[in-house]
């Protein structure tokens, strides 16, 4: 019964350790799930603004095209419906395709994207109000007599190019910032990794001397019966405390000293 009870209170203090060990990595498995998936969905972002320096090039194009009579209207806006869905993208957050998800653009890049996005709205309405709707600009411009309209459609170009160079640069500026977040991320990422590595082998080297200070009086009660068994009667075994093995040795001494007794 006492054997019973000793190794039914090692194997709770042991399965209490255990279930710290396991609750110490689970907690960090999830921390670190946490910090790997944000950074992922902040390098999804940083990905959906770069996109907007291809997109501005791409609506530049179609409208140089169109002022020079080799595209057409709906290409244009399509186009513009384009970066304007990846803009609200970006700041939004939502699934960019089946397998691409991003998380909403933090707060302290919002007035970068406001600058960005009303830079693109004037782009957009000099876009629609100056080149699209006078199309006899373009008319026009394919005639060999189209003087004027040849000042405007390239005072048109010009104007469309320094408009979309001043988005470019702001997407580069807020594209940089977020890869420099993700860097720093990534780099915040390893510390936490270390120091929860770190922490785990602490707590290891923990349960390793708490179970080895559990066992100590079992090894010395295993050596004082073994002195017994050779006829020293004289060995107790020294272990204070309340529980079941301070219990088990205190009888094992008055074992030993009965058993000294009757002999003498």
């Amino acid at each position: 019964m006492i054997k019973q009870r000793i190794s039914s209170k090692i194997t709770t203090k042991i399965g209490l350790l255990v279930s710290i060990q396991a609750i110490f990595i689970i907690a960090s498995v999830i921390i670190l799930s946490h910090f790997e998936s944000q950074g992922t969905l902040l390098g999804n972002s940083v990905n959906i603004a770069g996109k907007n320096r291809f997109l501005t090039s791409s609506v530049l194009l179609q409208t140089e095209e169109y002022l020079s009579g080799f595209s057409n209207a709906s290409a244009v806006n399509a186009d513009m419906d384009n970066l304007q869905s990846n803009l609200l993208l970006l700041k939004q957050g939502g699934h960019g395709s089946v397998s691409v998800e991003l998380a909403p653009l933090p707060s302290k890049y919002l007035n970068l994207w406001d600058t960005i996005n009303n830079r693109w709205q004037a782009y957009k309405g000099f876009i629609i109000n100056n080149i699209i709707k006078p199309t006899s600009i373009v008319s026009s411009f394919s005639s060999s007599t189209g003087t004027l309209s040849t000042v405007n459609a390239t005072a048109a170009k010009k104007e469309s190019q320094f408009m979309a160079t001043e988005i470019i640069s702001l997407s580069n500026s807020l594209t940089g910032d977020l890869g420099n977040e993700v860097k720093n991320n990534s780099q915040n990422l390893i510390l936490l990794e270390m120091l929860l590595g770190a922490l785990d082998i602490a707590i290891v080297i923990l349960i390793f001397y708490l179970v080895r200070n559990m066992l100590t009086p079992i090894f010395a009660l295993t050596r004082a019966a073994s002195e017994i068994k050779k006829g020293n009667l004289d060995v107790s075994i020294d272990h204070k405390g309340n529980d079941e093995l301070a219990i088990l040795a205190e009888s094992f001494n008055s074992m030993g000293s009965s058993m000294k007794k009757n002999i003498c």
